[in-house]
């Protein structure tokens, strides 16, 4: 995560959640996170194929240019591709627990651009179901022209999604003290969120198919 938003979320919701796979809905206070609020949301989960906006800050709400109340997330994307890419990721979020971490180039009206973070959280509702996600969305930086000019267009550059320790990676960790092999296995499954940068992909298209495609090190 690049923004200081999502890691202030990540944290109280990591405190919050305390070794659980993912906290209730009433567990998040607002009053807690009330200096990023205006760059949260929550999504309620209908159906695999529609997460609606329960609440939006009015940071996320100037930046796409319209109230969110209401609006199906998958609905703000331009491309099908990206589309199904959130499908696919968010069917893991609410599977799995995991946290979901995407980059999107926003571009305006006016023609300039802005990279923007977007980090997804798991919620239990419902019993121990994930009917809920709660989240940020935050540029890179604050344009100018967001007063007068929001985002008419929004392409995803890259998406990775996160399995947080939890409960059970703790019970490996007290294994491991006499299992000292089985302990290092179990500090290679975890992933940091706080990664020094998300890889950036390129979007290339043949025909009806999407790859997307990571810059590596082979000639490093």
């Amino acid at each position: 995560m690049k923004h200081t938003t999502s890691q202030a979320l990540f944290s109280y919701w990591n405190e919050v959640r305390n070794g659980r796979p993912a906290p209730r809905r009433f567990d998040i206070e607002p009053g807690r996170i009330s200096h990023i609020l205006p760059a949260t949301l929550i999504l309620e989960r209908h159906d695999f194929e529609t997460y609606r906006f329960r609440l939006a800050g009015t940071d996320v709400c100037n930046l796409f240019g319209f109230e969110l109340r209401g609006e199906d997330l998958f609905a703000l994307w331009d491309e099908e591709g990206d589309r199904i890419t959130l499908e696919r990721a968010l069917s893991r979020i609410t599977r799995h627990c995991e946290v979901g971490v995407f980059e999107f180039a926003g571009i305006a009206a006016c023609g300039t651009a802005v990279t923007c973070e977007m980090l997804l959280l798991p919620l239990t509702h419902h019993g121990n179901r994930i009917d809920r996600l709660v989240g940020t969305i935050s540029p890179a930086y604050t344009p100018a022209w967001t007063s007068r000019s929001a985002l008419a267009e929004r392409r995803l550059t890259a998406d990775r999604l996160i399995m947080p320790a939890s409960a059970e990676a703790e019970t490996s960790d007290e294994a491991a003290s006499e299992n000292p092999q089985a302990g290092n296995r179990a500090q290679a499954d975890r992933q940091s969120p706080f990664a020094p940068d998300i890889r950036c992909a390129r979007i290339v298209r043949s025909d009806r198919r999407q790859f997307r495609v990571y810059d590596g090190g082979l000639s490093d």
